[in-house]
């Protein structure tokens, strides 16, 4: 990782908003120049299923894709929770990547059930702006996080921040984050971290539809859930 990254990381341990945008530039991502998040360019996502038209293909063709625009008057928005989470803490890391920042849990984080279904918490990571729009409007920030069920199937949770007050969990990565900026690596370990206290959910409305990844193979077997009103806040300078 290069001075550039390590600068990065230490902005995003004042303000995750202002790391993501850095981090991960429209027209850079893990494999950078397959394919990125630039609309304009011909590696962007209007053109993903043209990158590998047989294993990207539902990029272009699919009929389930994420994110989309959720609207409070359309019977996708629930009212009741449906949802019944399970979660405990469990030791994590935290990672780096072109892409993103990850919590991404190493043991037995608990799970998530929907339906009957229960869905094991794999990991956690953040987009900005976010992916998902309410009533036409996007957020500042979007956290996934990111469950997987024994038949392969994902679900995944979305809050959405704003910028506002100082955020507790992201308060508590900060040094973690300064030191891999220092030392100019992308993985460090951060002990046990409780998903309750990373996704902070007290609501019970949210949107349920079934869509996609949101990156290539745009694969149609996600579960979203995206909370309504549920709104995370994070401080424009966290220190």
């Amino acid at each position: 990782m290069d001075g550039a990254k390590a600068i990065h990381i230490q902005t995003f341990a004042y303000t995750l908003f202002t790391l993501i945008v850095l981090v991960f530039p429209p027209a850079m991502c893990d494999d950078e120049g397959e394919f990125n998040y630039d609309l304009s360019s011909k590696y962007g996502p209007f053109n993903w299923g043209n990158i590998r038209p047989n294993e990207w293909y539902l990029c272009k063709n699919g009929t389930r894709q994420s994110p989309i625009n959720l609207e409070e008057n359309r019977a996708n928005l629930v009212f009741n929770s449906g949802i019944q989470r399970n979660y405990r803490p469990a030791n994590a890391n935290l990672r780096s990547t072109d892409h993103d920042i990850m919590v991404n849990w190493t043991e037995n984080a608990g799970y998530i059930s929907i339906n009957g279904t229960q869905y094991q918490l794999d990991q956690c990571h953040w987009h900005s702006p976010s992916e998902h729009a309410i009533n036409g409007k996007r957020y500042d920030l979007e956290l996934h996080m990111v469950h997987r069920s024994s038949n392969g199937r994902i679900a995944v949770v979305g809050i959405l921040y704003k910028i506002g007050r100082r955020d507790r969990f992201i308060s508590t990565i900060e040094d973690d984050l300064r030191l891999m900026a220092e030392n100019q690596t992308r993985e460090t370990q951060l002990g046990i971290v409780d998903p309750e206290q990373v996704a902070g959910i007290a609501g019970k409305n949210y949107f349920r539809y079934n869509g996609s990844l949101t990156v290539p193979p745009c694969d149609e077997n996600v579960l979203w859930t995206v909370y309504n009103k549920e709104v995370r806040f994070l401080s424009s300078i966290q220190n």
